[in-house]
């Protein structure tokens, strides 16, 4: 059948997942491409930047189309920092002697969650004010914001800014997400 193909990479059998290995990889996997929307993006933000005051109806056109990326970027980008996160807490469990068999088990080191600073804190770190302020602002994303059209929880102000894509974004998650794996 024309335009049918193999999944080239099955889910992983639940002996790999328990391995922090095999979260990092997803990370890794989730990062190149969030890296493919970063560049639009990043050139969208710079043509706004350079034609601040100046910029023409289709100049604006232009660079709004370069910024619909942004959702899916924080998507991605929030979820290889989650999957980073995960793959540490379960380094921690397992050099703490944790014996991680069962489903079970990898759930509850892992957690069902997307709040990417109780993971943090689960995991020991003493995030700098700039790594809370980028954790909240990816998992808003993660959570609903590049995803659904409308919180099921109404937003509070302080979560107005976490909709802002900024010129630094792509290297501040990178800096994190090598963080955590030097951990």
């Amino acid at each position: 059948m024309a335009g049918v193909f193999k999944v080239s990479r099955p889910p992983v059998a639940l002996e790999e997942a328990v391995q922090p290995d095999a979260w990092r990889a997803v990370s890794r996997r989730l990062l190149i491409s969030a890296r493919l929307l970063w560049k639009p993006l990043e050139d969208g933000l710079r043509g706004f930047e350079a034609t601040h005051g100046t910029r023409t109806q289709a100049q604006y056109h232009e660079y709004a189309v370069l910024m619909e990326h942004a959702g899916a970027f924080f998507v991605l980008a929030g979820g290889a920092v989650e999957n980073a996160l995960k793959a540490l807490l379960l380094k921690q469990a397992l050099e703490g002697g944790r014996i991680v068999r069962t489903e079970d088990d990898l759930i509850d080191v892992v957690r069902k969650s997307h709040n990417l600073i109780a993971l943090a804190k689960r995991a020991g770190l003493e995030l700098s004010e700039g790594e809370a302020r980028l954790l909240g602002r990816l998992a808003t994303y993660v959570v609903w914001a590049g995803r659904y059209p409308f919180p099921v929880q109404a937003p509070t102000a302080p979560d107005l800014d976490k909709h802002q894509t900024r010129d630094h974004d792509w290297r501040e998650i990178t800096a994190f997400i090598k963080k955590l794996e030097t951990l």
